[in-house]
This record gives structure tokens, C-alpha cells and sequence, in this order.
């Protein structure tokens, strides 16, 4: 049984809320491991969590627009 268009967009606006809000909270976390009190790095090792993290951006940009370069405004 096909959902009605509403009943899509509401389940697509509910679950992108949830899913960016436990994105940035984790963004957050990965930033937390700049206390060089508690932790060591270098700046490869944060050159390389930032080319992760754009790569996983990248990609689902791309999905979210069809893989075109602009990104469509999707959050109302």
C-alpha cells in the first residue's frame, strides 16, 4: 500500500530533523577530541578526519541531488 505524498514528505522531514540532529551531535563528539590535554594528534590525523567527513558529505549531497553539483533546499 503507497503512502499519500503528505504522509511522505512528513515521514522525509521527520526522520532528516532526527537523522541531522545525531549527525551534528557526533560532529560535536569528534570535536571534543581536540582537548590536547586528554588526547595526541597530528595534523595529518585531522587532515584526514576532515577529508572523511567531506567525502561522506559529498556523497550524500549527491544522492540528495541526483548527483547534480547545486544542492536543492530540502528542509522547509
Amino acid at each position: 500500500m503507497e503512502r499519500p505524498e503528505n504522509e511522505k514528505r512528513k515521514k522525509f522531514v521527520e526522520f532528516s530533523n532526527r537523522r541531522l540532529k545525531n549527525a551534528i551531535q557526533h560532529i560535536e563528539l569528534i570535536g571534543k577530541l581536540a582537548n590536547k590535554g586528554a588526547y595526541e594528534y597530528s595534523n595529518k590525523d585531522v587532515k584526514i578526519i576532515a577529508e572523511i567527513l567531506n567525502q561522506s558529505m559529498e556523497k550524500t549531497i549527491a544522492k540528495l541531488t541526483d548527483g547534480k553539483t547545486e544542492i536543492k533546499k530540502w528542509i522547509e
